[in-house]
């Protein structure tokens, strides 16, 4: 009778830890950056906020409630081979050297406008751009996390990937789980082969030294401008 029972409350504790975790679902196999799989996320979004809490604080944890979750489940993403990069050349920043080297094939345009300040460069069916901006964590609309973490040269960064009726693209931000701006790096190609020398952009480039000017509204006072 004692091992039935020892037996039953096991299983009652499994059931438990079972429900506590995140349903899973592999990811599409068109992806070539996202993780293996996808967590579900829960609905509602769980709040640990104190009694005390004021409705200003109350809002604010809702709105910031699916990045909080993101950022603490996010997985790994999926091994990336990277592509020589012999021949390539930085970015410039008007006279300075940008943070990221890429294909002699690209050139800024300098028709890109970004609210909080950005920019970008183009090759034949290839883009690839930095902005700044306040950014939030994906998921699909069956609320799956798309997202995953990759460790770059810059740091540690929470990555998007997806695909596009023209192509595939990817969007990566330095993860942090305090809510503030930030620099995006997004990667836009026709097809996996060029979407994989935008990748290597992104994970070789070093930290940006500050953010970027265009012309356009600059609204992020986090660092100086260039």
């Amino acid at each position: 009778m004692k091992r039935l029972l020892a037996r039953v409350i096991g299983l009652g504790a499994l059931a438990a830890h079972l429900s506590a975790q995140p349903a899973q679902r592999p990811a599409p196999e068109h992806l070539m950056i996202g993780p293996t799989e996808y967590l579900q996320a829960p609905n509602p979004f769980p709040l640990n906020l104190p009694a005390s809490a004021s409705s200003f604080d109350l809002t604010r944890a809702r709105n910031l409630a699916p990045r909080d979750w993101g950022i603490a489940h996010a997985l790994s993403c999926r091994p990336v081979t990277v592509t020589d990069t012999t021949g390539w050349a930085p970015v410039k920043i008007g006279n300075r050297i940008g943070p990221a080297v890429l294909p002699s094939a690209f050139t800024q345009d300098t028709t890109f406008r970004s609210y909080h300040g950005g920019l970008k460069w183009v090759a034949p069916t290839m883009e690839f751009s930095i902005e700044n901006g306040w950014w939030g964590v994906p998921y699909d609309s069956a609320g799956y996390l798309t997202a995953c973490r990759v460790k770059a040269r810059a740091g540690e960064y929470l990555v998007n990937e997806s695909r596009t009726p023209t192509g595939y693209s990817f969007m990566a931000f330095p993860f942090d789980p305090t809510w503030g701006p930030s620099t995006m790096i997004t990667g836009r190609a026709a097809n996996e082969e060029n979407l994989r020398i935008l990748w290597t952009a992104f994970v070789s480039m070093v930290p940006p030294e500050c953010r970027y000017m265009t012309g356009a509204p600059l609204r992020d006072p986090s660092a100086p401008a260039c």
